[in-house]
């Protein structure tokens, strides 16, 4: 919390022309930071109306900017999203999805915003478990619609769905296994999982069999 500036000068002009997968990654890294403080223990009210709204922008304009490279306006609408983020991680952190992020980077060298695109689906169904309603509220924001009388799996299945479709179909984004990893390890990564620190703010608690099979779904 001592690094948080008291001034951010956001200049779009500066990102045009980025290329889409760093565009993609990068986006989806502002994205899991105001979804996951959605599903964090520390939400409350009023972040999670702050963070609402953040994920709206970041689902109108992150396809604008991945297609339309040059597009100032999108630019900025991301720019501003992403802010909101990072101020907001600072109020209500993230959750599991990050400690993912994080470790894989740390172990496979993975950037950061791959982690986050990865990770964040599969952790979210996870929650559903514990967090039924909320998830169908984030759902609610990718645009997936329930019927009301959805068990807490089916909720988190189709949620995932939605975000892992933006990921994959959207952006485009490259499959994990393409990126270096190494299987022999993941026992090792699911260990380190449980040290990380936005796992203290995850809504349901995670065993490193958990984390294991959260793994194997995002490598297969």
């Amino acid at each position: 919390l001592n690094a948080l500036p008291d001034y951010v000068l956001l200049d779009p002009t500066l990102l045009v022309g980025t290329p889409g997968h760093i565009t993609a990654s990068t986006g989806y890294d502002a994205l899991s930071h105001v979804t996951e403080g959605i599903l964090s223990t520390l939400a409350n009210e009023m972040s999670d109306t702050i963070n609402k709204g953040a994920v709206l922008e970041v689902l109108k304009w992150l396809p604008v900017a991945y297609n339309e490279p040059q597009n100032v306006k999108a630019r900025a609408h991301m720019q501003a999203a992403a802010a909101i983020g990072g101020w907001m991680l600072g109020h209500v952190h993230c959750n599991s999805g990050h400690s993912f992020a994080h470790v894989l980077g740390s172990m496979f060298g993975m950037p950061h915003g791959y982690g986050c695109a990865y990770a964040m689906p599969y952790v979210t169904e996870f929650n559903a478990v514990e967090w039924p309603e909320k998830t169908k509220m984030v759902g609610g924001l990718f645009g997936v619609k329930c019927a009301g009388n959805e068990a807490p799996e089916q909720i988190g299945k189709m949620v995932c769905d939605a975000v892992v479709h933006l990921r994959d179909v959207v952006l485009q984004m490259k499959p994990a296994k393409e990126l270096p990893h190494d299987r022999a390890r993941f026992d090792e990564a699911a260990e380190k999982f449980m040290d990380a620190a936005f796992q203290l703010f995850n809504p349901r608690k995670m065993t490193p069999a958990d984390a294991r099979k959260i793994l194997d779904k995002i490598y297969a």
